[in-house]
């Protein structure tokens, strides 16, 4: 087999290539530049995970609060983030319902934002 040497696209070693389409002298190399390329792709999301996380966190506590409803004052007031969540409006039971969906729980509201109900979405056992 006739190798030819290289440079490695990750870290500029010289390095025998097995085959022509070969960029990295070791598969960690590889391995590390396909997590960085992925990384300045979907790179766009990581400024909001911690929002992601602290609205999840607010909700979450409220949830355990067994409250029936919650002031949109209130919401504000724990600081959750209204403007990262899914609104799929109307809801598919109630024309009047608007839902605010932030993942693993949804806020419903048919009093023009004023209050809120908070579910969580049930999951199954398998």
């Amino acid at each position: 087999m006739n190798q030819q040497s290289t440079y490695c696209d990750w870290c500029g070693t010289e390095f025998e290539q097995s085959h022509g389409n070969e960029r990295y002298c070791s598969e960690e190399h590889k391995n590390l530049a396909k997590k960085f390329r992925q990384g300045e792709r979907y790179g766009g999301i990581s400024p909001l995970l911690p929002i992601l996380h602290h609205n999840h966190d607010v909700l979450e506590k409220l949830f355990y609060r067994k409250q029936d409803s919650f002031a949109a004052i209130e919401l504000e007031s724990e600081s959750l983030d209204f403007s990262l969540f899914r609104r799929l409006y109307p809801d598919m039971n109630n024309n009047e319902m608007i839902r605010l969906d932030f993942g693993t729980y949804y806020l419903e509201t048919d009093d023009n934002y004023q209050t809120f109900k908070l579910y969580k979405y049930e999951t199954k056992s398998r």
